[in-house]
């Protein structure tokens, strides 16, 4: 917002177009940051307006500090935060620490209200590296958790926990790379990539009480091509994880009911769930019954 406002003060200036005689304060223009603060602008009718405008300013300005500082620095990134480098990198003004920016300078002009936001530079990477390490106690726990099990892999659920949070982290890293700050639990990181990149395993057994064989391998390809989603199933593996379906086909009220529960390598129930589907024809109630598992999955894993 202030590099458009300052595009319009120098094309003003230079009598490019026509404007109203508006004198903004000799601070106003000046850098978004110096050797120990980062600063943020913005001009309003009322003071909560203007503060508002210039904590914008501030997120901003650190956004685009880290974008553009983000190409310099790849060729230092360990593949490890080379993956998320180009999602999303915007500062927003949540990110900040409210209680840690001042506002310096303050001046009423044109009837506007000018104000300068301060941000202490080592405050906030502070911050980063507190962040940085509250991700990696959980990441710890997390893996403790999986180590403590005995099993040789993952829940889903885990796994997508350790990849959020792992985002997380690659943000924050780059953040405090783009200030010239080194790279906080790298080897923690590197190793939950390396994790990260073992898909969860698991077998599978599908029973039909009733019902012909044609129907057992439509229903059971169906469910199949939906824990594919999830899961690498495998051949049987007792320090996996292991997939159970009990099939139930009720041709006088053309009916379909699956119970399924998932056992961790300790026979632990971590995901159970019965669904029914009810339609005109067989294909039509699969196709109902895969819906409803991949909603009740995708649930489980975001939980």
């Amino acid at each position: 917002m202030k590099i458009i406002k300052y595009f319009l003060a120098l094309i003003c200036s230079l009598g490019f177009i026509a404007c109203s005689n508006v004198s903004y304060p000799s601070w106003y223009f000046s850098s978004n940051q110096d050797e120990y603060y980062l600063y943020g602008f913005g001009e309003a009718k009322n003071l909560q307006e203007a503060k508002a405008v210039a904590l914008q300013d501030l997120a901003y300005g650190i956004s685009l500090n880290l974008e553009s500082n983000l190409e310099v620095k790849k060729q230092q990134l360990d593949s490890i935060f080379s993956s998320g480098v180009s999602n999303d990198i915007a500062i927003s003004v949540n990110d900040i620490e409210l209680d840690s920016i001042d506002f310096p300078l303050i001046e009423y002009s044109n009837d506007l209200i000018y104000i300068q936001a301060r941000l202490s530079k080592e405050r906030f990477t502070n911050k980063i590296k507190s962040d940085i390490n509250d991700y990696a106690t959980s990441i710890r726990g997390i893996l403790n958790a999986v180590k403590s099990s005995n099993c040789n892999t993952l829940l889903p659920k885990d796994r997508k926990s350790l990849q959020d949070l792992l985002t997380k982290a690659n943000l924050k890293n780059n953040l405090l790379l783009s200030f010239n700050e080194a790279l906080v639990q790298q080897n923690l990181f590197s190793n939950v990539k390396t994790i990260l990149e073992m898909e969860s395993s698991a077998d599978y057994t599908t029973y039909l009480e009733t019902g012909s064989n044609r129907e057992y391998e439509l229903i059971n390809s169906a469910l199949m091509s939906e824990y594919g989603k999830f899961f690498n199933i495998i051949a049987k593996n007792p320090d996996l994880l292991h997939i159970t379906n009990n099939i139930i086909i009720n041709k006088n009220l053309g009916e379909i009911t699956l119970n399924t529960s998932i056992k961790d390598c300790n026979d632990n129930v971590v995901f159970s769930t019965n669904l029914k589907a009810n339609n005109e024809t067989l294909e039509e109630s699969i196709t109902r019954l895969r819906v409803q598992l991949y909603k009740k999955l995708l649930s489980w894993t975001n939980s």
